[in-house]
């Protein structure tokens, strides 16, 4: 029976360092995908509807949702923290292209 508990636990945290990993790949990819789209309307003139990495958004955020992203301490702060830099390039970039205006800050 102490074998079954510890093989148990064994598959259970493994299970969840994958978890972990494939989270911070989503992560990752999210972050990617933001950064390329903030610099699609910032430097190179695209609208949000016109950016390519913009309009991937949506997928590669469900993708990271799917993972455990932004639900409150399900996930490493390393992970949680790619996905709202991820989250805070986007709303950036919709604001920039939003307003026409590549200096717009808030700070």
């Amino acid at each position: 029976m102490l074998v079954l508990s510890i093989l148990t636990v064994s598959m259970v945290s493994g299970n969840a360092g994958q978890t972990d990993q494939d989270a911070m790949s989503a992560a990752r990819a999210l972050f990617y995908r933001a950064e390329n789209c903030y610099y699609d309307v910032r430097d190179r003139g695209f609208t949000y509807e016109k950016s390519t990495s913009c309009l991937a958004l949506p997928r590669v955020h469900k993708a990271f949702v799917d993972l455990g992203g932004f639900q409150d301490d399900h996930l490493p702060i390393n992970v949680a923290l790619m996905g709202e830099r991820a989250r805070s390039t986007a709303w950036m970039a919709r604001a920039i292209s939003s307003s026409g205006n590549p200096d717009i800050t808030i700070w």
